[in-house]
């Protein structure tokens, strides 16, 4: 019996060998389980924090320590997969640990109350899945046909983004709720033990994954992680991954504060939170799949340009407003500007990179971004902790609150600056592509016409609201199918 009928659309991604077809429809459906572990969990982590009276730079610790730890462990995932050649098993057990962290860190914070916890369980969590990230990325490289690659993973960071929305709403409703009974310790209890169930289910999607045989590099191939950083300057790929560390460096300085100076500061309730942050995937949601579409079209270097210039501008919206409303329209322009940046920029790797090298590429780059994503978050909680203590309350065109979190996003903004100006222009798109006539209809113009008709929207919500609920009431009324790693001849 066939696992889930998702429906790949034939008319977007074709006639489909049925291994391949059942796990991409089984990989969509460990990403709604993966979003809904993150909309009712790491999201409300830093949140977690603030309520156990975490400073700013705890917080911003948090961010950073979770990179550096992610980072260590992409290396290390990405040549132990070479000893261990079973991503699907890997994958498996480093998610099932991932989920177990959720509970050692609601547990352990309840008996200590000291946040330093949360902060070592979260570390400890996603070190454990990045641990496999490297082999799960080659994996799903060698699943995905290259003629379909920008349109399958813009559907399926569009289904992920709105369980995403789903999961933020039901939490921050929980949250908002319990704090009004006043027992919001119970209510983050029951978000972090409902994100455990989620990620560990999501054995069951890979479990039914089929896994290609992984090709092996020779001995010339495989790359030391020192070979690789002093290649970088030599290559397209690598003058990529120095403008994309950079870039991270300067847009990490701000996640963790946003979240403060929102709690803090703006002092908007956890449903306001829920909603600012799901305006963000409610974006990214919708506008996934059009960037897919372009960029299999025109290439993902014009859109990563058009989209980085974008993100460009985005601290500067939280260093002048002050009311929930604009928060809500700022995060909606930064998922549009945003989705397309990710997603050009992860298959401009898949593209500059040979499969056979790509977990060794692929873990290194995620280890030098997630080391400058730590490097961006503890200078965002050092500069933080040191403006709080300037007595300035306007200077020029900037009015500051009490927090002064609105430098450290000024600074942010002139950091991004930089980088697309000397960095951006030195790596370009290697494959050949249709020519790019009008850039601003296509970018801005186009999206605006199909994304912001209201009732498109809404009827288009709709039918993505019911598909899913049929969906997973179909999938927990299946039975086991055969395990698709077994030879099938009529594939």
């Amino acid at each position: 019996m066939k696992f889930i009928k998702i429906s790949l659309p034939k008319k977007t991604f074709g006639v489909l060998p049925r291994k391949i077809k059942t796990s991409l429809n089984a990989s969509i459906f460990d990403g709604y389980l993966w979003a809904m572990m993150w909309g009712l969990g790491e999201m409300f982590v830093i949140p977690f924090a603030v309520f156990f009276q975490a400073s700013s730079l705890m917080v911003s610790l948090i961010n950073g320590l979770t990179q550096i730890g992610i980072s260590i462990s992409n290396v290390l995932g990405a040549n132990f997969i070479e000893y261990y050649r079973n991503r699907k098993k890997l994958a498996i057990i480093t998610n099932i640990l991932h989920a177990s962290s959720y509970l050692f860190i609601f547990f352990f914070t309840l008996i200590t109350k000291d946040p330093a916890v949360i902060l070592i369980f979260f570390v400890a969590g996603l070190v454990c899945t990045s641990f496999s990230s490297a082999g799960w990325t080659s994996w799903m490289n060698e699943l995905v046909p290259e003629r379909i690659r920008g349109r399958f993973w813009g559907l399926r960071n569009k289904y992920i983004n709105l369980f995403q929305i789903i999961a933020a709403l039901i939490g921050g409703a929980i949250l908002s709720l319990a704090k009004k009974f006043d027992i919001t310790l119970f209510g983050f209890g029951f978000l972090f033990i409902s994100a455990f169930f989620f990620r560990a289910a999501s054995f069951i999607p890979l479990s039914k994954q089929y896994e290609p045989t992984m090709a092996a590099p020779s001995k010339k191939e495989r790359i030391s992680f020192f070979d690789f950083i002093f290649s970088l300057p030599k290559s397209n790929f690598g003058r990529f991954t120095i403008f994309n560390i950079f870039f991270t460096l300067s847009t990490s300085l701000m996640p963790a504060l946003t979240t403060i100076f929102l709690l803090k500061t703006i002092k908007v309730s956890y449903l306001e939170l829920s909603i600012i942050n799901i305006a963000l995937s409610l974006s990214s949601a919708f506008l996934m799949p059009y960037w897919g579409k372009i960029t299999d079209n025109y290439g993902n270097y014009k859109v990563l340009a058009f989209t980085a210039c974008g993100i460009l501008l985005i601290p500067l919206g939280w260093t002048f407003f002050r009311e929930t409303i604009w928060f809500i329209i700022l995060n909606i322009f930064a998922g549009f500007f945003w989705s397309g940046f990710a997603l050009s920029s992860q298959n401009f790797i898949l593209d500059n990179v040979d499969k056979r090298v790509l977990h060794y590429n692929v873990a290194y780059y995620n280890a030098l971004n997630n080391f400058m994503a730590f490097v961006g978050s503890v200078l965002g909680g050092i500069l933080a902790k040191a403006f709080q203590s300037i007595s300035l309350e306007r200077f020029l065109i900037f009015t500051f609150t009490e927090s002064k979190l609105e430098i450290v996003f000024f600074i942010s903004f002139i950091l991004r600056l930089i980088i697309i100006v000397l960095l951006l222009k030195t790596f370009t798109e290697i494959k050949r592509k249709k020519p790019l006539s009008n850039t601003v209809y296509i970018f801005i113009i186009q999206p605006a016409i199909e994304y912001l008709n209201p009732v498109k929207f809404i009827s288009t919500a709709a039918q993505h609201y019911v598909k899913s609920f049929k969906l997973v009431k179909k999938f927990l009324s299946l039975p086991k199918t055969k395990d698709f790693n077994k030879k099938d001849s009529k594939d």
